[in-house]
């Protein structure tokens, strides 16, 4: 899950706790985040608004890890990348992507207070570096 999920999921919860205390039927469910349409089944409404208030609270439960890369990945390279971190951590993790066309390739990392570079920039600076020692 991106941070832009996370912010699509909060607004969906927003989004469908007013429609179950509209009159004229509320929203069309069938737009909102998956999660939160799961969460719209749970029974009578006092029961679906107590499953909609634990999915928001869950949500601050994720660990960021953030990453910068050179241009924009496609959707579902995102969503690898999410599964193999929740399985790879065993922890609930949001990616927050910035981009970065410095990096040339690779990506930078930022996670818990620990910090990666694997960018080919930086690849190429120890490179130079080198040479200019010689």
């Amino acid at each position: 899950m991106t941070t832009e999920d996370i912010a699509r999921v909060r607004f969906d919860i927003q989004t469908a706790t007013e429609a179950l205390y509209r009159k004229d039927g509320g929203a069309d469910v069938s737009v909102l985040h998956p999660l939160v349409q799961g969460k719209l089944t749970a029974g009578n409404k006092e029961t679906v608004v107590d499953s909609l208030k634990r999915l928001e609270q869950d949500l601050d439960t994720y660990s960021v890890l953030n990453i910068s890369v050179p241009s924009v990945p496609q959707r579902e390279f995102v969503r690898k990348i999410c599964v193999w971190l929740m399985r790879t951590l065993g922890k609930k993790i949001v990616l927050s992507l910035t981009f970065d066309s410095t990096l040339l390739g690779g990506c930078t990392l930022s996670y818990e207070g620990k910090y990666l570079d694997h960018s080919l920039k930086k690849m190429a600076d120890e490179y130079f570096e080198k040479k200019e020692d010689v």
